[in-house]
């Protein structure tokens, strides 16, 4: 099984004060587990496919990802700049499965 490092970003809609609501981003350091590596692309027959990523990393449940749970938007894996979007999170005390898909779009 390979070993997983990245960030996990947690994305809020915060009142600035004047009734306008803005995304806050906070990125937090995890280590854990690549479960499931997979790759592929979205529309082979189109020009413009993205790649689409179906892996799953699982990390210990801490306090903080356990009361945050549904502001997860995204994750970084091993030091790679690209967001990724988290579509599935499952909870398996005391650990918690990401399952990710595309690219993250801000």
């Amino acid at each position: 099984m390979a070993k997983f490092y990245g960030t996990i970003g947690f994305v809020r809609t915060v009142d600035d004060g004047h009734g306008v609501y803005l995304p806050v981003e906070e990125e937090i350091a995890y280590v854990g587990d690549l479960i499931r590596n997979n790759k592929r692309w979205s529309k082979p027959e189109s020009i413009n496919s993205e790649l689409v990523m179906s892996n799953e990393i699982s990390i210990v449940a801490d306090d903080y990802i356990l009361e945050n749970q549904a502001y997860i938007k995204y994750v970084t894996i091993n030091g790679n700049p690209v967001k990724w979007k988290i579509n599935t999170i499952a909870i398996e005390y005391p650990r918690i499965k990401l399952e990710i898909g595309g690219v993250y779009n801000e």
